[in-house]
């Protein structure tokens, strides 16, 4: 018998982010604890709803500090959001060739 799995699949226009871990050491070289570490306002989009428009899974972004909600799946802490909280996406493109006119 075939195992089913379960996956997270966001409603609408909401999208699944993996937040970035914030740095545990400054640049000086201090130990930060894990109570004064700031929570990060970058991530991974992870899976997108289906009204989503322009993110995609995968991509690098910044957003709001309020207004997602989060939750444990698969034993990871994931956010949930709207695509509108997105303030920045970051994606690879290639750098345009200098030498040609």
């Amino acid at each position: 018998m075939n195992e089913i799995v379960r996956y997270p699949q966001p409603l609408a226009d909401r999208i699944l982010v993996r937040r970035d871990e914030p740095e545990a050491v400054s640049s000086g070289g201090i130990v930060i604890p894990d109570k004064a570490q700031q929570k990060t306002q970058t991530g991974r989009i992870l899976v997108v709803g289906p009204n989503v428009e322009t993110l995609e899974p995968g991509d690098e972004i910044v957003f709001l500090n309020y207004g997602f909600t989060q939750l444990t799946i698969a034993g990871q802490p994931v956010l949930i959001m709207q695509e509108a909280d997105v303030l920045i996406v970051f994606r690879e493109k290639e750098a345009p060739d200098e030498h040609q006119g």
